[in-house]
């Protein structure tokens, strides 16, 4: 949940196990409540949702108690901070949403896509933002918001009129080097009472309406995928001297190939997940297998991976994770196949986890820092496995030696 008090400060509560429960029926969005005897904690910056360096965890001891005073809850709105669109670049695929305010100078068509998660199609629009930057970025309005506002500001701009648009809560996305977009979180707000909309419809009757501009990401795009090319693989040594030292740098992405040198037979290795959502779930009885992120019960439920195993190549050696899709390839079994082998069959399963031994695969890896009871890691995930194509690596190598 997030939780705004009356100076406009959000933060994020986690609710666990009995709370979650007790509370999740209880709590209603625009009412005020009293929070006691919970935990504050360094908020991580990968997952949290908010702006705020902090959260709050909240578990069976605690109390939550609604507001027995009056109060005007519609006081305690999040106090928004506007990013400029010229700065946009720095906050691309972070999970920390941001603010943002622009002129309006175009709006497109409605249109739709079907969502992965239930092949529902899902109403979208472009919006076109700009500011005194001199820096415009593609904003997609998501449902109602592509359809009401969306539809409200076509016609403004239709009048001739150039709106000013205020959206809290979005995603900075790289497709098309910046993109914005909306989440379930965003409030979009048309012509807002605040002094930077009158800066900007003021800036751009006086001068930015004639004014040059481009998109944030012009170029981005191009760098990026450039730079990739350049150098698409790279060593296991050079990917732990590149792996970030900060839990809010951005994570490194490298290709290498490499092969699994062990794998411990005794970790956990899978665990068991809702065959809907892969969320974790807890089996609770024959049949009943209960998903804390749904609070809903379900009859069956599958083995996911979530292994850990030693990676090396000419270079050195690093401990990575393999998740549920790599883990399927290097293994050539699923989870539940594996688990039966434990279960069943002690000595065909180490012979299952020796077979995925010395293979070589290309993988791709993802290096990036954690936190940990106040201790920094650096940590490394598999995050897609391919077998090598010889002719392929062949005419690559070949490739780097001319360009020598």
């Amino acid at each position: 949940a997030e939780l705004v008090d009356e100076e406009g400060t959000s933060i994020e509560a986690t609710f666990w196990r009995e709370a979650a429960d007790t509370y999740h029926e209880t709590l209603e969005e625009g009412k005020v409540y009293t929070f006691s005897r919970g935990s504050v904690k360094v908020a991580n910056k990968v997952y949290n949702r908010t702006r705020n360096d902090y959260c709050l965890n909240f578990d069976t001891s605690c109390s939550v108690q609604e507001s027995a005073d009056v109060i005007d809850a519609s006081v305690m709105q999040t106090r928004l901070k506007f990013e400029k669109i010229d700065q946009l670049p720095v906050f691309v695929d972070k999970k920390a949403p941001i603010d943002v305010i622009g002129v309006v100078t175009s709006v497109g068509a409605t249109g739709s896509i079907k969502r992965k998660s239930d092949q529902q199609e899902v109403v979208r629009r472009e919006v076109t933002l700009a500011d005194e930057s001199l820096k415009t970025v593609s904003l997609t309005l998501w449902g109602e918001k592509a359809e009401s506002d969306g539809e409200k500001l076509s016609a403004m701009l239709e009048a001739g009129q150039h709106p000013v648009l205020a959206v809290s809560s979005c995603r900075v996305g790289s497709y098309n080097g910046v993109t914005l977009s909306t989440s379930m979180r965003s409030n979009v707000m048309i012509d807002p009472d605040v002094s930077e909309a009158l800066e900007l419809k003021t800036w751009y009757e006086t001068t930015g309406a004639t004014s040059t501009m481009s998109a944030v990401g012009e170029g981005l795009a191009a760098a990026k995928a450039a730079n990739s090319a350049q150098k698409r693989y790279f060593n296991l040594a050079e990917i732990e001297a590149k792996a970030p030292d900060s839990e809010d740098a951005k994570p490194f992405y490298a290709t290498v190939n490499a092969l699994v040198a062990s794998i411990n037979p005794d970790q956990k290795m899978y665990y068991l997940a809702c065959a809907e959502n892969n969320r974790k779930v807890e089996e609770q009885g024959p049949g009943e297998f209960f998903c804390e992120y749904d609070g809903k019960t379900y009859p069956t439920a599958v083995r996911r991976y979530v292994a850990n195993a030693r990676v090396m190549d000419s270079s050195g050696m690093i401990n990575a994770s393999l998740f549920d899709e790599q883990a399927n390839i290097v293994f050539g079994k699923t989870a539940d196949r594996l688990h039966e082998l434990r279960e069943e069959a002690a000595d065909m399963y180490k012979t299952a986890l020796n077979k995925a031994t010395w293979q070589e695969w290309s993988f791709r890896v993802k290096a990036f820092a954690s936190v940990w009871e106040n201790n920094l890691r650096k940590k490394y995930a598999v995050i897609d496995a391919k077998p090598i194509n010889f002719v392929a690596e062949t005419r690559r190598v070949l490739a780097a030696l001319n360009d020598m």
